[in-house]
């Protein structure tokens, strides 16, 4: 599971920034520092109230609201904007022995085709960061 940075969990090294119990950096709805707005925190390092599941999909989802709210700190030529985490989210779990494991909303399926489903998504994914005109390797 997701553990928080070794300087988020010294209070020696993080100094008075707030930190859940974990040693997460607690965010508010625009993903700041509770106790120091001028610091931004998003994914596995930050802590949401309450609470989100450590999940990827989250993280990618908090993107392009950190982004905005960057820009917005340092130009100041906009409001943030507020983060409004999804409920339901898709999980994909690859298996040991070529399968995966898909499970939302408390549904589950499993099975080689889950497993190419997960590389499918997975490669599409990646493949938006690529740089164009790079071979692709």
């Amino acid at each position: 599971g997701a553990q928080a940075h070794a300087w988020q969990q010294d209070p020696a090294r993080r100094g008075t920034l707030a930190v859940s119990t974990d040693g997460f950096v607690q965010v508010d709805r625009f993903l700041q520092s509770t106790s120091h707005p001028q610091v931004h925190a998003v994914g596995d390092c930050a802590q949401w109230h309450p609470p989100l599941p450590k999940a990827g999909v989250y993280a990618v989802r908090m993107g392009p609201v950190l982004t905005h709210n960057l820009r917005a700190a340092l130009l100041a030529d906009r409001e943030p904007l507020a983060f409004s985490p999804q409920q339901h989210f898709l999980s994909l779990l690859f298996t040991a022995d070529g399968r995966a494991i898909a499970s939302r909303a408390g549904l589950g399926l499993e099975g080689r085709w889950v497993a190419r489903w997960k590389d499918h998504i997975d490669r599409r994914f990646i493949q938006r960061f690529a740089a164009t005109g790079a071979p692709a390797s």
